[in-house]
């Protein structure tokens, strides 16, 4: 249990810092806007500087997703995990041949 918790934060971390990417673009949008109107310096730099972090946090987002998966593929490797056996696939109970002799009649 503590493993899934453990893996688990590393996509919670991802989540976040995607979040926290997406508001900092927004504000950098809402300072190109305030420099276009006021035409003040102090909005463009601005928003280069959120630019700019939300590239480097976007970056760090994407290290712990590829963290995440990893440790996901590393686990199943290491329990033996057999995907076939664990996830069933599901059948249509049905016969063909019952719902093609009642589409002809």
């Amino acid at each position: 249990m503590e493993l899934a918790g453990e893996i688990e934060r590393h996509n919670a971390l991802s989540i976040m810092l995607r979040n926290v990417s997406v508001g900092l673009l927004l504000m950098a949008i809402n300072g190109l806007i305030q420099f276009i109107i006021s035409r003040n310096s102090i909005y463009i730099a601005t928003t280069l500087t959120f630019l700019v972090v939300s590239v480097l946090i976007i970056l760090e987002s994407v290290k712990f997703r590829a963290w995440f998966y990893g440790r996901i593929f590393e686990t199943m490797i290491a329990y033996r995990i057999n995907l076939e056996d664990s996830i069933k696939p599901v059948h249509n109970f049905q016969k063909r041949s019952k719902v093609k002799v009642q589409d002809e009649v």
